[in-house]
């Protein structure tokens, strides 16, 4: 395994730490851990949650990288903590969990510290309405970002054929349902529930910026409420830093 810092501009703690490969972490190593590819959107959802709940990579949990090219996602010993062999996953001790989705809820209950932001309301009603907008995000919105972004990223940076139509059809999706509804309820308040920062903003950052990243910007900034959203939601440090997680790790 290697290891080396992560970049001040990855999240300001120079003392984080990478580790390469899927080995189990030995005795005496963090209790935490997060196996994950850290370009990969769900794996930033989670890395923006722990940055947002002030937890560190190197320093609260271990960070084992999951490559991809290497075919570590098909590993015995990952198929053990993921049999779909997909990343993230989140680990505790002897526990371990996946599906990005239910990390990010599962840690923001966890390991929310008293007085660090409250991503999962306690308010019942709030929290319902939050788990509204993450299944929205991910029946609505998800599905069509994702099919632009493998269309105009994915596939020619894989060198895989592109599907004709596809980016029109996922941008179509977005203009005609998803984006009106995120619009008339951003319109007067900068985040969904409560006017309060939330898991329900934060789901969708990751298809955002993939919206963003396949020449969607123009789509985005058609719904002017959304635009801003967006543009708040992209700026907080905590993206940011899980941005430069995958720029550190040379991903």
């Amino acid at each position: 395994m290697a290891e080396f810092p992560i970049p001040a501009a990855a999240g300001g703690c120079p003392q984080d730490f990478f580790t390469y490969g899927t080995a189990a972490p030995a005795s005496g190593e963090k209790k935490l851990k997060l196996f994950c590819m850290p370009p990969s959107t769900c794996s930033r959802r989670v890395l923006m949650t722990l940055f947002e709940l002030g937890m560190a990579p190197g320093v609260d949990y271990a960070l084992h990288l999951v490559h991809f090219g290497k075919g570590e996602q098909k590993s015995e010993e990952h198929l053990k903590r993921q049999p779909f062999g997909k990343v993230p996953v989140w680990g505790e001790e002897e526990w371990s969990i996946y599906e990005s989705r239910a990390i990010t809820r599962h840690i923001a209950t966890r390991h929310a510290k008293p007085g660090s932001i409250q991503l999962m309301p306690s308010d019942p009603r709030l929290l319902a309405e939050v788990e509204q907008w993450i299944s929205c995000e991910n029946n609505n919105f998800y599905t069509a970002a994702m099919q632009m972004y493998f269309n105009e990223v994915l596939a020619k940076r894989k060198g895989l054929p592109v599907m004709e139509g596809a980016t029109e059809a996922g941008a179509k999706t977005l203009k005609e349902g998803v984006l009106p509804v995120l619009d008339a309820a951003l319109t007067g308040q900068s985040w969904l529930v409560g006017n309060t920062f939330s898991m329900a903003d934060l789901g969708f950052a990751p298809y955002l910026q993939a919206v963003i990243d396949s020449g969607g910007q123009e789509l985005i900034d058609g719904f002017p409420a959304v635009s801003a959203w967006s543009a708040r939601l992209l700026a907080r440090e905590s993206w940011v830093a899980a941005v430069g997680v995958a720029v550190a790790g040379h991903l």
